[in-house]
């Protein structure tokens, strides 16, 4: 996956750190790891990795968990998180488009806006406009969005709303093993607020 990433502050992977039950042993915590991981995030296309931690003494015990932030394509290969999305233009109204989206747009009149010198301030214009302003482009790249336009998979993996799913489904698979076991002890994932 590293070699996908090309900017110097990609991030490679998303790191959770579980709290594991002191009621139960290495086995069971292995079968809650293996089985939360399995429903949350490898059925959901995403590749993981996991140790168990204890201090010296068996306290404290918590597994670190590292998922992919990209997903999977069909055939195994790495997706994209972001596209580079153009700000385009047609008849006064703005609109983006990705590289693969704006040849059809072009047809349907959207130019790309290119920064140009006018007097002592700079503009986005189209190409034609600035060229027939007698304007001095500033810029090669064309106008974009800020971020660009995030894979749908990458946008829902980094809402808000799944990392309460994430929480939710922990604590429902821990607290199943604790009462197969016997034990009248609950986790809840939810905060004190």
């Amino acid at each position: 996956m590293e070699a996908e990433e090309s900017t110097k502050d990609s991030r490679l992977a998303r790191e959770f750190i579980l709290a594991l039950p002191v009621e139960l042993d290495e086995s069971r915590w292995q079968d809650i790891l293996t089985e939360y991981i399995r429903d949350s995030f490898v059925s959901d296309g995403m590749c993981a990795d996991v140790s168990i931690h204890c201090d010296n003494e068996g306290h404290n015990p918590h597994a670190h968990l590292m998922v992919t932030v990209r997903p999977l394509d069909e055939h195994g290969g790495w997706q994209y998180k972001t596209k580079k999305e153009y700000l385009c233009v047609r008849d006064g109204a703005e609109q983006g488009f990705t590289a693969e989206e704006y040849a059809a747009a072009k047809a349907l009149g959207w130019e790309k806006q290119y920064l140009f010198q006018v007097g002592k301030k700079k503009e986005y214009m189209t190409m034609e406009a600035g060229l027939a302003g007698g304007y001095k482009r500033t810029d090669k790249h064309p106008k974009s969005t800020k971020y660009g336009r995030q894979n749908p998979i990458s946008a829902r993996w980094n809402s808000e709303e799944q990392l309460l799913v994430w929480r939710e489904q922990w604590a429902i698979v821990v607290n199943k093993y604790l009462e197969q076991e016997g034990f009248a002890e609950r986790i809840d994932h939810r905060s004190f607020a």
